[in-house]
């Protein structure tokens, strides 16, 4: 009976989901072991009884065990329930923000100096985490000439603060050739898709970061403000300006859709962003840029200054969709795992690089206009 139990068990415990034709079974694989001259021939109906009950007890017990052992498992190994630990992203978040945040305005208040190597960094980590995911989706992106066009952009904007002479289109049309070059390159071609990839790679994050230097190179006079004992350069202001404007649509874009968000806005793309959170987001904006205006002395009407605080919420909410939109096409939750509680540095600086571009555009119509 022993070996009867020993060679049908395997056998018995793949079958664990259909325990009626365990029986069945048992019988086929005793005539088989009968038949092959392994179990005695004196084994009467009693002991083949006996064989299939303890068969059937043994399969029950391995076939519930794994069940047994799930329902005690911590909750961290059970993919299926989340971790209890519901306010921790949270608090990742907030301690994340409340050590970059100070870190983005002193650069921004030392002026170039410090906020260059502040955007070099980030152009490099943006792209590193976008060929990533271009390679996580079977993509063969050339890394290294896009890094070389990305940081050609932000020498670019150095150039157009300094000597005053836009090269961003010298820039764009090198590295077009740089690339179709090297596609033609080598014995296996590389594919014109990843050639485009990479190059749209360096352009959303190379020439739209560069914008955050280029409005701190503005040099628009200010006028009196409440915070004029901190001489903060023209530059400084406008980009403290699109800081905030940008910082509090998120905050209360998330806290508002927290709270009242009941209508999603794009179910497929983002099914967390309604269309509640977004109306206070947009609140905010404008609340944050209205007050701008007499906290750094801003040379900008209200009505102007609501305008730009709009048009920056809006960019903020498309930005964050932009990047949720492409996570989507690389089936990913995360552009990267550089930032606990955010993900990786795209999905904080999303609506950034949407917004400050816009904003340092308006900023320049107005100066044109006024």
């Amino acid at each position: 009976s022993v070996c009867c139990v020993r060679a049908v068990l395997p056998t018995a415990v793949r079958l664990q989901a259909a325990p009626t034709s365990l029986l069945e079974l048992v019988t086929r694989g005793v005539l088989r072991k009968r038949q092959s001259g392994i179990m005695n021939t004196g084994l009467n109906l009693c002991a083949l009884r006996c064989d299939r009950f303890a068969l059937y007890t043994a399969s029950v017990r391995v076939s519930s065990t794994p069940m047994i052992e799930e329902q005690h498992a911590p909750d961290a190994q059970r993919r299926s329930i989340p971790p209890t630990t519901v306010g921790s992203p949270l608090v990742k978040r907030i301690a994340i923000a409340a050590l970059l945040i100070p870190i983005l305005l002193l650069a921004a208040y030392v002026g170039l100096l410090l906020a260059l190597p502040c955007v070099v960094v980030s152009i490099v980590l943006g792209l590193r985490e976008w060929y990533r995911m271009l390679e996580h989706d079977a993509y063969q992106p050339d890394a290294l000439i896009g890094l070389i066009a990305a940081l050609g952009f932000c020498a670019a904007a150095v150039v157009q603060i300094t000597l005053h002479v836009d090269v961003s289109g010298l820039v764009l049309c090198g590295s077009i050739m740089l690339l179709l070059v090297r596609g033609m390159q080598g014995r296996q071609q590389r594919r014109l898709v990843d050639q485009a990839l990479t190059l749209m790679g360096a352009c959303y994050i190379g020439w739209l970061m560069s914008h955050h230097l280029l409005l701190l190179g503005l040099q628009t006079p200010l006028n009196p403000g409440w915070l004029d004992a901190l001489q903060l350069s023209a530059g400084a202001a406008w980009l403290y300006f699109a800081f905030g404007v940008n910082w509090m649509h998120d905050a209360t874009a998330f806290f508002v859709g927290r709270r009242w968000g009941r209508r999603s806005i794009a179910p497929r793309i983002s099914p967390q962003k309604t269309w509640e959170g977004f109306a206070g987001g947009m609140l905010g904006s404008i609340g944050m840029a209205l007050l701008s205006v007499p906290l750094y002395g801003l040379p900008v009407s209200l009505p102007v200054a609501a305008m730009m605080g709009t048009a920056g919420g809006v960019a903020a909410f498309f930005g964050d969709l932009a990047v949720s939109w492409v996570k989507r096409q690389f089936g990913l939750k995360n552009t990267g795992n550089l930032l606990p509680g955010h993900g990786g540095l795209l999905d904080r600086v999303d609506s950034l690089l949407f917004s400050i571009p816009l904003i340092y555009y308006l900023v320049l119509l107005e100066m044109r206009i006024g």
